[in-house]
């Protein structure tokens, strides 16, 4: 899914550079996902690019928290075509509609 050097770049963060560190970005807090869903609602491309436009919606559970919550959001998603023929994420931007519920 992720090109080795992916860049993302996540609402209220730093930008995040390659597979590993995303990875660990994703794997660093208390959260256990229950549900995570991507719509794409535009996906154009030329050549060995693609941008893929869409929303996506996240419920989750996190320590500190009585219930899971659902955060959505939207995101814009370039590919690039690799040697094999699949596609691999190498420019993520995404970010929240509201404001995710905090642990109290």
């Amino acid at each position: 899914m992720y090109a080795e050097d992916i860049v993302v770049l996540p609402p209220n963060g730093p930008t995040v550079e390659g597979r590993a560190a995303s990875r660990a970005a994703c794997e660093a807090g208390e959260t256990t996902i229950q549900d995570f869903t991507l719509t794409s609602l535009d996906i154009d491309g030329y050549g060995d690019l693609a941008f893929d436009r869409g929303t996506f919606s996240q419920t989750y559970v996190s320590e500190g928290m009585a219930e899971a919550v659902t955060i959505n959001g939207k995101y814009v998603l370039i590919l690039r075509k690799q040697a094999d023929g699949s596609w691999l994420w190498t420019v993520l931007v995404y970010n929240l509609d509201a404001p995710a519920p905090q642990p109290e």
